[in-house]
């Protein structure tokens, strides 16, 4: 929890939880043990010490400064994240669909992920699964608006949720994506994904390692 959310009393999203150094030691102590380092940040100054620390995912990265959410956009952490490789996980969940069509929303969400892709920053699709209202199975609705505010295209989209995010969690040789030595992970769906992301939803078959569970 580089910085506090909206879901604990008392807490300022804005602020930094733990500075860069506190954030380094976690990052080196993560390392010396094969472990990744997931960034809780909604406050820039949070995403900021994150960055420098060398974290492997920013989860949300919302600039959020004390004017508010979105308007504290850094750029040359940005580029930082970019050079070093940290993937940000934006969490835009089926929920988020209530805020399209106002422009004061949209504006600033697609400025700022324009903005970090165009920094060399990947963003991978997340939904924040498990906070209430927010479930798991949820994604695949979460998908078209994730490309519509970061202005995706369907295929690449379709990377932001297999073999950009298997690469982030060090699963890349693993699996998120069909090559021989792979996992067979598959999923069939009835219609063209690349038209329509929206048949994601509705799968017509399921395999996990080759085994159908659906």
């Amino acid at each position: 929890m580089a910085t506090g959310g909206n879901l604990t009393p008392g807490s300022t999203p804005a602020l930094a939880q733990f500075d860069e150094h506190t954030l380094t030691r976690i990052v080196e102590r993560a390392t010396e043990h094969g472990r990744h380092v997931a960034a809780h940040c909604h406050g820039t100054a949070g995403i900021r010490n994150a960055t420098a620390a060398g974290v492997t995912t920013i989860e949300h990265c919302s600039w959020v400064g004390t004017s508010g959410w979105g308007v504290d956009y850094d750029e040359d952490t940005a580029r930082q994240i970019g050079k070093r490789g940290i993937r940000v996980s934006p969490t835009i969940s089926a929920n988020w669909k209530r805020h399209l069509g106002r422009a004061d929303f949209e504006s600033w969400v697609r400025s700022n992920f324009i903005r970090m892709r165009e920094a060399g920053i990947k963003l991978i699709a997340s939904t924040e699964a498990g906070i209430p209202g927010v479930l798991h199975h949820q994604l695949p609705l979460a998908l078209p608006m994730f490309a519509h505010l970061a202005d995706l295209s369907p295929v690449e989209a379709l990377r932001s949720r297999t073999s950009d995010c298997a690469a982030a969690i060090g699963l890349g040789r693993i699996t998120g994506k069909i090559a021989q030595g792979f996992a067979a992970d598959l999923l069939l769906v009835d219609g063209d994904v690349l038209k329509d992301l929206e048949v994601l939803a509705t799968p017509a078959k399921v395999w996990a390692r080759g085994v159908a569970v659906l």
